[in-house]
């Protein structure tokens, strides 16, 4: 496909707004707002509706009708509320339209990336950077008790670098952290070299991610590795080195600082605690001390709501309206969509998902291209979406800014791979 004609300047802008959304992340929700507004609005400047003439595949249509899904569970509610002579909360109406500009970005990366306008080796560069950068500082932070700009730890457990009390550096971390293993180093002449840097920085963010006290994004990133590795070339004892090497530096760490070890050991407790009462049909009989664990109030709450309205849900964010003293999310994207959206809503994602990663992992297997060009560009950003989604976590909320915006950005670059490469075939 040919370059899309713009000026230098302006392609220069593009790459510039969209290579800031690593930084953004760590700035907070108003840069990523912001930044998401800069991007669509230069778009619509420069390329206006011809950003909604692009060829759109099947993939596109389901995540449209995913959004489109999202209007009739806000009309089915409205109407129901207004049948029962009840208030309807605007911040439901609010956030729902609100909840477009995820696919308004989407729509326009998909064209950005289409017109070959967008360096996406540049987006995952500054990515790299940036997790250097949080890794380093945790490590200056948890050495010197504050980091490189003196903000201090959030707790004794959580070095949190330039998040500050958002206790979400292992989750940023874990997200960006895949692209820099598939980055060109500078080591290019022996290959062992580069495994052994890529290995050895894997071990240094997989400590920064242990010291910033969030127990899940450590769990994801081991999981990352082993998707890694099965995807990867390499022969089953160099796979069984690794992951001896990977549990040694854990264990160490484990038994050598005790505030990692009390971390973990919450970790294990809480997460059997949670299973446990989830499953447990007696639970409102059961005393304060079981609903003051991690979220289990949270799930319950949850369960009672998707009792409610189990096929189209209350509408998105109106788990916090639940009069049942609700928090403003159920730390898990799947129990979360079925409670806004129903059961509907959360079959249209799962599809939508599915059907994403079928197609992927077809392309994957295909001999007519270069594998390892498919590897390095899809690998990481396939991982980054299997894990958002992986159901078995507690999570932030699927319709905040900071994780929808890392989603559909995610969802937009795997989709222009899956297309570009279906063009080659």
């Amino acid at each position: 496909m040919k370059k899309n004609k713009v000026p230098i300047k302006a392609d220069f802008l593009f790459n510039t707004i969209f290579c800031l959304f690593p930084i953004s992340f760590i700035l907070g929700n108003l840069a990523i707002n912001l930044n998401i507004l800069a991007i669509c609005l230069f778009s619509l400047f420069f390329f206006q509706m011809k950003i909604f003439k692009l060829r759109f595949n099947n993939l596109d249509k389901l995540l449209f009708i995913f959004f489109f899904y999202t209007l009739i569970s806000l009309l089915i509610n409205y109407v129901e509320y207004q049948l029962a002579n009840i208030l309807f909360s605007k911040s439901i109406f609010l956030k729902t339209i609100f909840f477009f500009r995820y696919l308004l970005l989407y729509i326009i990366l998909r064209f950005l990336i289409s017109e070959n306008i967008i360096n996406l080796h540049l987006f995952k560069s500054v990515g790299a950077l940036c997790v250097v950068l949080v890794s380093v500082d945790i490590f200056i932070q948890f050495i010197f008790g504050k980091n490189i700009i003196g903000m201090v730890p959030s707790s004794s457990r959580h070095f949190s670098s330039f998040f500050g009390n958002e206790l979400i550096a292992g989750g940023y971390l874990q997200k960006f952290s895949l692209f820099i293993f598939f980055l060109p180093f500078f080591i290019t002449e022996k290959k062992y070299y580069k495994k052994i840097i890529q290995f050895l920085l894997y071990i240094i963010i997989m400590l920064a991610i242990l010291l910033s006290g969030n127990r899940m994004p450590l769990f994801l990133y081991l999981l990352s590795f082993l998707i890694f590795l099965f995807f990867s070339k390499i022969s089953k004892k160099q796979i069984i080195s690794l992951l001896l090497i990977i549990f040694a530096a854990l264990f160490l760490f484990y038994k050598t600082n005790s505030m990692v070890k009390a971390n973990l050991n919450n970790y294990y407790d809480n997460g059997k605690f949670l299973i446990s009462t989830f499953f447990d049909s007696d639970i409102k009989s059961k005393p304060i001390e079981v609903w003051q664990k991690p979220y289990v109030t949270e799930f319950q709450c949850a369960k009672e709501i998707i009792q409610i309205n189990p096929f189209f849900g209350g509408g998105i964010r109106s788990y916090r309206t639940h009069y049942g003293g609700c928090n403003s999310h159920p730390h898990n994207y799947f129990l979360e969509i079925i409670s806004d959206l129903g059961i509907i809503g959360l079959f249209l994602i799962i599809f939508f998902i599915y059907r994403l990663f079928h197609k992927t992992l077809k392309f994957y297997k295909e001999q007519n291209f270069s594998k390892n060009l498919i590897f390095e560009n899809t690998i990481p950003v396939f991982t980054i979406i299997f894990l958002e989604f992986f159901p078995f976590r507690t999570s932030g909320s699927f319709f905040t800014t900071n994780n929808a915006t890392i989603i559909f950005i995610m969802i937009a670059l795997l989709v222009s791979y899956c297309d570009k490469n279906s063009k080659k075939m």
